[in-house]
């Protein structure tokens, strides 16, 4: 390469990357973050500028070619890449993904046409030349590092349909409507026809949908949980200086809610949280309790004040022994509240840790302490006694009609228990678990590990691990068929619905249902309301019986409607308009389907409904279509909510 040549091929080369970086930094993709799509159209134009300018460099020929010549030859060659995309899409749709990106690469088309007109009209100045380009490329890739797109924003409103044994369920969720500065916790009770939301940071919020819309209308009220978290993380740092961190794991825990309404309005409300006593350094879980009306709840009158009425003993100092627990063991709150008749309630707390592995001490055994326990409360007096011991993390809690206690336990590793409490009954943490220590596959403090000798035994025990959460149990009509039964949340996403005989567990059947479930709850209208960790609330009832929803039934024998589920026979539903044909991964498609081709527009998957067969000849579908137009159109219309973004009301 001559010296005269040089400059002029650093400079195509620089206008090169900056025609991949410049159009798809407009078009808020980001290197770091690669898109299939957006790369192929950007690496596509660049090379096709390569193409027509280096050529025209390194030639033999004197010179380099007229303005005019090097615009048509870009002209042509862009034009080419048009051609390839449109067949890329038309060929390979999986590729492509959903939509054509016509504005990145109209973009890069207009960029490359610049600078081949504009470096090739103005032949001096190379200098020139480099330095702006060199700055054009820096400014992309500075866009790239430093102003990377936001994550995809969720619909604030979906709706989604899920497959069950005894029902199909319409699911409709409002996506992080409610702000709690993303402090895990929190729970949800029913309330006058809505329900009152105590979020992670403690504010009150009352909610109410409106059935025939769909409208949410969310309140925030003017009180807030008495706990204090500032100072928690002022004592943390008092404690263990710079490495302190307020993480996650390490902070004071909103744990339930409960709701008891009264005549004339009357209305008490329960809420347990931990409270760091700043004088003695250390914490306790409190049940706090507001009295008054709705009225005055919802902000219409004078503000009832809180009142403790129950605290923990003792006073849990943060882990300074350097042992295997977290600094603070408020994740092992449990907390769950529950109406034991009309003058005392049930509180269930964790062992913070303190199980004689994490920590040094053991407090679950021992009857002098509240931890590790469920404690029967009196509601006139805050008096309190022992009414079950040994437990881990119990963290759901649900008095049924027949006074049967039941409670949800988190425990160690495949530990997770259903236990039908028993008053004065031991269940044995931390002496026994069906579970093991994460690092290992036993519980180190048990003489006979994978066995519950000695002790009460669970109802049900869940291995592996689900994670759970709260429990909440079916009382009304609307699910007639799951009368009776459980739901158990999940924090590994999802709920399971656990059939009762007999007092005791007949199946547990996972409803599969995006998020970490914090807590479930029975409306007064019947339908299930779920508040997850991501700030998520979901309605849930049974798609209507005699509505078009139901017509979905007959796609779910084989397929599935969720995000995340599989199955082996078909791909999932959501989002299959517009999808392209046959891409799903993970699935061994016919090849009529492949063959197919192209992407499911609306008009295909009519055609599709109507008869598979004669639509795409060799297809393996064993179904044989609907004859009835308007059914086809339901069912279409259905399958788009699943994707579609709904008006956020107002």
């Amino acid at each position: 390469m001559s010296v005269d040549r040089g400059p002029r091929v650093v400079i195509h080369l620089l206008a090169a990357g900056a025609l991949v970086l410049v159009p798809a930094l407009l078009a808020r993709w980001s290197a770091w973050r690669p898109d299939r799509m957006f790369g192929l159209v950007v690496l596509l134009f660049a090379t096709a500028y390569l193409a027509v300018a280096l050529p025209a460099v390194l030639g033999r020929r004197a010179g380099e070619p007229g303005v005019a010549r090097t615009a048509l030859l870009g002209l042509a060659a862009f034009s080419g890449v048009f051609v390839v995309l449109a067949l890329v899409q038309w060929q390979l749709p999986a590729v492509m993904g959903k939509a054509f990106p016509a504005g990145l690469a109209f973009t890069a088309f207009a960029l490359g046409m610049f600078f081949l007109v504009v470096l090739f009209a103005i032949r001096n100045a190379r200098a020139w030349k480099i330095a702006l380009l060199v700055l054009l490329v820096a400014a992309g890739v500075w866009g790239h590092v430093a102003i990377r797109p936001p994550d995809e924003a969720p619909p604030a409103q979906a709706v989604s349909y899920i497959d069950t044994s005894m029902y199909v369920l319409k699911n409709t969720t409002y996506r992080k409507r409610i702000e709690d500065g993303r402090t895990r916790g929190g729970a949800v009770a029913a309330l006058a026809g809505g329900y009152l939301l105590a979020a992670g940071d403690g504010w009150l919020y009352f909610i109410e949908q409106d059935a025939a819309t769909s409208a949410l209308r969310i309140s925030k009220l003017k009180y807030r949980v008495p706990y204090n978290p500032e100072e928690f993380k002022k004592g943390g740092r008092k404690v263990f200086g710079d490495a302190w961190q307020d993480n996650s794991m390490d902070k004071l825990r909103i744990a339930d809610l409960l709701v008891e309404q009264g005549a004339a309005d009357a209305v008490r409300v329960l809420v347990s949280h931990h409270y760091w006593k700043v004088d003695q350094q250390c914490t306790v879980v409190r049940v706090s309790v507001l009295d008054g009306t709705i009225g005055e709840l919802l902000g219409n009158a004078a503000s009832p004040a809180w009142r403790t009425l129950y605290e923990t003993t003792p006073c849990l100092a943060l882990n300074e022994e350097g042992r295997r627990g977290l600094r603070f063991g408020g994740l092992q709150v449990g907390g769950a509240l529950g109406l034991l008749g009309d003058e005392e309630i049930l509180l269930t707390v964790g062992d913070h840790e303190f199980d004689g592995f994490k920590r040094s001490v053991a407090l679950p055994q021992d009857p002098a302490n509240s931890y590790g326990k469920v404690m029967r409360i009196r509601l006139d007096s805050g008096q309190a006694e022992l009414y079950t011991l040994g437990h881990r993390n119990p963290q759901g809690l649900y008095v049924a009609p027949d006074r049967n206690v039941w409670v949800l336990e988190h425990g160690p590793r495949g530990g997770d228990e259903l236990n039908l409490l028993r008053p004065g009954a031991n269940y044995g943490w931390p002496a026994v678990t069906y579970g093991t220590d994460y690092r290992m596959h036993e519980w180190p403090l048990s003489s006979t590990p994978g066995r519950h000798e000695g002790y009460e035994k669970p109802a049900y025990a869940f291995v592996p691990s689900i994670a759970v959460s709260q429990l909440a149990g079916i009382r009304g009509p609307l699910f007639d068929r799951w009368r009776g039964d459980l739901l158990a949340g999940s924090f590994f996403g999802g709920l399971n619905r656990i059939r009762i005989e007999d007092k005791r567990v007949v199946f547990a059947e996972p409803i599969r249902i995006s998020g970490r479930i914090r807590d479930v709850t029975e409306g007064a209208d019947g339908r299930i309301l779920v508040w997850t960790d991501e700030n998520d609330l979901m309605f849930i009832e049974p798609a209507a019986s005699d509505a078009a929803e139901n017509l979905l039934t007959q796609c779910i024998v084989c397929h599935t409607l969720s995000e995340r589920e599989t199955v082996s026979v078909a791909p999932s539903l959501r989002g299959i308009v517009g999808r392209p044909v046959a891409a799903a991964e993970g699935f061994a498609y016919s090849e009529a389907m492949a063959e197919f081709g192209g992407r499911w527009s609306e008009e295909r998957l009519d055609r599709f409904l109507a008869n598979p067969a004669a639509t795409i000849p060799g297809t393996t579908m064993a179904f044989e279509g609907i004859d009835d137009a308007g059914e086809r159109r339901q069912i279409i219309d259905l399958l788009k909510l699943q994707v579609e973004e709904q008006p956020k009301p107002r």
